[in-house]
């Protein structure tokens, strides 16, 4: 019997890559001599038949490895960004025989109590040519990595694998998030949050188009220091791109990439502004720019989504304003080439590097002052700061003035983030409920602002009356929506700023 806790990254990689990867410097240069292996395994997985194991968080397998026969039970725990930790449990077997023995004492009583009335039934097969090696990834650090190719097969349906597995044999997670990163900069990768029973499962119960689970929100203590609850905070956003990109990166899902992918974009950015206090400032400074590079072209598709829907809000009026079609072949002409480079992004292994890069920045450098600071005193903190804002520029001077209330969207967007775990000083559910709406109105707002500038750009020197006829009913439309909007986050702000 062996037992211990597997931690690894789970990456999707294309087909083509498979030979690809052997030949990278990236790999060649830390590759441990004499430690490839060619593997062919069948892995059948195993539960009752109202699903008991999967139910108590496990899963069950038995693998043939040549002429060998083991079987491993895993705990199904938390994984995150395509990282999972989990307890592992394997005994050998003489043949291919379900067995709820031999694991260890206290975990052999836990499966005998819960398959107590039912046997274990065949679920589906696991077919994997596999191919490993140990990487010493940093002088602390061995990785074994496994290249696999095959299929998942069930009930005469099956569904292809290729993957890369990365688990730390020894050594620590942040030194495995550092080189998956370098590995994202030369490879595509994707994350994949789903456990091999998971897909089979899922390929029974005809859900095989699932891309995988998104984490669930973290629970955060307002007792503890501030850089461990913040953290977990980045850890669940940047979860959400990696697995939301997955379903970006279908074709039929492309146009919807700033529903599925810029709330948690827009989510970090916020975060990292509003921790601006505890990073060093060169460290800061780069991040940000490469988050506002990622940022721009979704905002941009959000954007042309707001105007191409106010445009038909207008051609639906019946008052015959606009009459004309060009625009609406404009706006369906930039937004093809926002979204061919939105999936250039994405294809590119862009989103995919700056999350590990993001995800291997919070795991190894730690927040000196935040970890001395309860993150409730944080939050005050925020608070307080947020409140100067508003004071620098009333709210009735917005309309005139909006850069002050630009920095405002920003840092509110991060104490709404951290609002929904926590209240701290003035931050009761009342002002929370107004700082939410606010946050809303005001990010909806400059998503469908037309500037003069942007009018310019859309036209691209197109030198047609109507055009820029209908063009200028846009802007007027949009102005108009500005006006109301603006009353009403007046509003919000004079709440907010009453003492």
């Amino acid at each position: 019997m062996s037992k211990g806790i597997e931690q690894e990254i789970k990456l999707l990689i294309a087909k083509q890559y498979h030979g690809k990867i052997w030949n990278m410097p990236l790999i060649k240069q830390v590759l441990q001599k004499d430690s490839i292996k060619n593997l062919k395994l069948l892995s059948t997985y195993y539960d009752t038949r109202d699903y008991k194991l999967a139910n108590a968080g496990m899963a069950y397998r038995i693998r043939k490895n040549g002429k060998n026969y083991e079987a491993t039970v895993k705990t199904m725990g938390e994984t995150v960004g395509g990282f999972s930790s989990r307890h592992e449990y394997t005994v050998s077997l003489a043949k291919k025989k379900v067995t709820l023995s031999g694991f260890a004492p206290e975990f052999d009583e836990k499966l005998q109590t819960l398959t107590a009335d039912d046997e274990l039934l065949k679920l589906f097969d696991v077919t994997i040519n596999r191919k490993i090696c140990l990487l010493q990834i940093s002088p602390e650090t061995i990785v074994e990595m496994a290249v696999d190719e095959g299929e998942v097969q069930a009930e005469g349906i099956s569904q292809p694998i290729s993957e890369i597995e990365l688990e730390i044999k020894k050594g620590n997670i942040s030194d495995l998030l550092i080189y998956v990163t370098s590995l994202a900069q030369k490879l595509p990768v994707f994350v994949e949050n789903r456990s091999k029973f998971q897909r089979g499962v899922e390929l029974l119960k005809n859900t095989a188009n699932k891309v995988g689970e998104l984490s669930k929100l973290p629970y955060l203590d307002k007792e503890e220091n501030s850089e461990t609850e913040i953290k977990k905070v980045f850890y669940y956003e940047l979860d959400k791109i990696l697995v939301g990109q997955n379903i970006v990166a279908k074709k039929d899902e492309l146009p919807n990439a700033d529903v599925l992918l810029l709330p948690a974009w827009e989510a970090v950015l916020a975060l990292w502004k509003t921790v601006e206090t505890f990073v060093p400032k060169e460290d800061y400074k780069a991040i940000a720019i490469n988050l506002q590079a990622i940022v721009q072209p979704l905002r941009a598709l959000a954007s042309l989504h707001s105007w191409q829907r106010c445009w038909q809000d207008i051609n639906n009026t019946g008052y015959g304003i606009a009459q004309g079609t060009l625009l609406q072949k404009l706006l369906l002409e930039e937004e093809k080439s926002l979204l061919k480079g939105i999936n250039k992004d994405i294809h590119a292994g862009h989103y995919s590097y700056q999350c590990f890069f993001l995800l291997a920045y919070l795991t190894g450098h730690s927040w000196q002052e935040a970890a001395l600071l309860q993150l409730n005193h944080f939050l005050g903190y925020c608070w307080k700061n947020w409140q100067k804002l508003f004071d620098m520029v009333p709210p009735t001077k917005w309309p005139e003035d909006k850069k002050p209330s630009t920095q405002v969207f920003q840092l509110a967007q991060g104490l709404t983030i951290l609002g929904y775990f926590v209240k701290t000083g003035k931050l009761n559910k009342t002002n929370y409920k107004n700082l939410e709406e606010l946050t809303t109105r005001m990010s909806n707002l400059f998503q469908v602002q037309i500037s003069p500038e942007q009018a310019t750009e859309l036209c691209k020197g197109i030198n047609n009356k109507l055009l820029n006829r209908e063009v200028g009913i846009l802007q007027g439309f949009l102005a108009a929506q500005e006006i109301r909007s603006w009353k009403k986050i007046v509003k919000l702000g004079e709440k907010l700023c009453k003492k």
